[in-house]
């Protein structure tokens, strides 16, 4: 503690920063009276007060730094995989939102179970999707409304790896929405909704909805 300047301190002071280091030090003082301070001395025990609590918090710190610790902290860093955390009784949502001028390139929305399921925006700017099988057997159904009201439901079992099933936007029909469930031959399902819209020209085609793989 350093030297105190300007006037001889008065008593009150002294036993007051006495009391103040021996409670810091964790040292029981018992049956000593401090009197009342001037404004001044307060002033001088509080700046007293905040160098002595800062150097016994970090003498604190040093005594026990060495027994502290962050329980598996890599592992409180990571969702212990990020998929897993997205992923309810195994099935897993896959989110569309493509979004493409005509003529773009195809974007592939799920490949697994014997199925690839793709989306394009064709040269005339219409919005195309395809369900290609990956795999021999499968089965897909799906349900189409289309813009004029027209509801088709269609069905495809046991199909081969290679073929495909082509959706695609027209004049007319703007706007389609396909319901689809799919079960490959090894269980794996995938399920839900797309929306396919095309714009005029060389405006944007547009694809979303939400799947679900399981």
């Amino acid at each position: 503690m350093g030297k105190l300047k300007g006037r001889k301190p008065s008593p009150a002071l002294l036993v007051a920063v006495v009391a103040l280091v021996a409670a810091l030090a964790g040292t029981a003082i018992g049956g000593v009276a401090v009197t009342s301070l001037s404004k001044k001395d307060k002033k001088q025990v509080t700046k007293i007060a905040k160098k002595q609590g800062k150097k016994q918090a970090n003498m604190q710190i040093a005594k026990k730094a060495p027994g502290l610790s962050v329980a598996s902290a890599t592992t409180a860093d990571s969702a212990t995989s990020a998929e897993s955390a997205d992923t309810a009784n195994g099935v897993k949502p896959v989110k569309v939102s493509f979004a493409a001028a005509a003529d773009s390139g195809t974007e592939v929305f799920v490949d697994e179970g014997g199925i690839r399921i793709e989306g394009v925006c064709t040269a005339s700017g219409s919005a195309r999707v395809r369900y290609v099988n990956t795999a021999d057997g499968g089965d897909l159904r799906e349900l189409l409304l289309f813009e004029n009201g027209t509801l088709v439901p269609t069905g495809n079992a046991n199909r081969n790896a290679g073929a495909s099933i082509t959706n695609t936007t027209s004049v007319g029909n703007v706007i389609m929405q396909t319901t689809l469930t799919y079960r490959g031959a090894d269980g794996t399902s995938v399920s839900g909704e797309l929306m396919q819209a095309q714009g005029d020209g060389a405006a944007q085609c547009r694809i979303g909805g939400t799947l679900f793989v399981g």
